[in-house]
């Protein structure tokens, strides 16, 4: 009951959730995370929907990136000769913004990786989700000249979790590849240059060089 309650209030508000795809502690993400406790404990059917719940209405990089982590380690194995289970479409998706369709292409790449590699559905659409999101937020938090101390520790924050995130995809050449996307659109934000370049960049040039 309590997740049915949560759940039909999340329905009824999910602009909230979509706010500022670079924040790092999101608004009503403790009770996001409550939900997701009791969608553990009510077992895998409960568990799916609310991962579907969350690829439609979470915009935060963070909390996508988490919970992709969470069904990859807790959904078994998805063999692809079985036929894939219906996705819960109760919940319309947020209509995505002119930046996040332009990375949708790059996501899905993400997606099909996952789901080659026989990742659960709902895991690919996450991990979908959280790729095209940490463009948005990358282009949100780069997107003006000024750049305080605090600015930068949260873009610091910003570009090791979208590495952490890029460096998960199961395929490391796909993986290579589509960080130095990534790294192709950062610089071309505002605030790339002088201090900003310094330091963020040497930090997406030694994840690329782990990679190869």
């Amino acid at each position: 009951m309590p997740i049915v309650l949560a759940y039909g209030h999340w329905r009824q508000s999910p602009r909230v959730l979509t706010m500022r795809p670079d924040s790092i502690t999101p608004p009503f993400a403790e009770d996001i995370r409550w939900l997701f406790t009791i969608s553990v404990q009510l077992g895998t059917p409960y568990f799916v929907s609310f991962l579907d719940a969350v690829a439609k209405a979470v915009s935060s990089p963070f909390l996508l990136f988490q919970f992709a982590m969470e069904a990859n380690t807790r959904l078994p194995p998805y063999p692809q000769q079985y036929s894939m289970p219906p996705i819960n479409r109760s919940m319309p998706p947020p209509q995505p913004s002119h930046s996040s369709k332009a990375f949708a292409h790059v996501a899905g790449r993400a997606r099909a990786v996952m789901l080659q590699t026989y990742a659960h559905p709902s895991t690919a659409e996450l991990y979908e989700r959280c790729i095209e999101q940490f463009y948005a937020a990358a282009g949100v938090k780069l997107s003006h000249n000024r750049f305080n101390s605090s600015d930068m520790e949260d873009a610091h924050q910003l570009l090791v979790a979208a590495i952490a995130a890029f460096m998960r995809i199961p395929h490391a050449p796909t993986a290579h590849t589509l960080l130095e996307d990534f790294y192709r659109h950062v610089k071309k934000q505002k605030a790339w240059k002088k201090d900003v370049q310094h330091r963020l960049g040497s930090l997406l040039h030694e994840a690329l060089n782990q990679q190869r």
